[in-house]
């Protein structure tokens, strides 16, 4: 399937399926947000999940231990929530939204925007 789809070869992904998605993405007409984002999105994600999920939380007293975890891990705090904004459109850094991730992805494709309004993210994704 791999030599059929159109792709760009000087573009290069850090994993070997994400041509052909991105290929298959634009041939479709979905979204324009590249899907390095979604990828980040993934990988952030879990990681951060994961640190969460298996640090002990119940236990801790000390504030300070969260702190350090933050510390730890704002480097992929930071790139979940760029991800997050060129995905959605949505910006968390100005207030959390509990809104579901697939009924903004929804509201993006069909030419809204997420819950700020026309936001910039969403526009540049619209002009190209």
């Amino acid at each position: 399937m791999r030599d059929f789809l159109p792709r760009r070869i000087m573009v290069d992904y850090p994993e070997g399926w994400m041509d052909s998605v991105e290929s298959m993405k634009t041939l479709q007409g979905w979204t324009s947000t590249s899907i390095l984002h979604f990828r980040d999105l993934a990988i952030f994600g879990e990681k951060i999940l994961l640190s969460i999920r298996f640090g002990g939380w119940t236990s801790e007293i000390h504030p300070e231990k969260a702190a350090n975890w933050a510390r730890y891990w704002r480097p992929e705090i930071q790139g979940y929530i760029h991800a997050y904004r060129a995905a959605t459109g949505v910006d968390l850094t100005d207030q959390a939204d509990a809104t579901i991730p697939s009924v903004l992805l929804q509201r993006r494709l069909q030419g809204g925007s997420g819950r700020n309004g026309s936001s910039s993210a969403s526009s540049r994704s619209r002009s190209r």
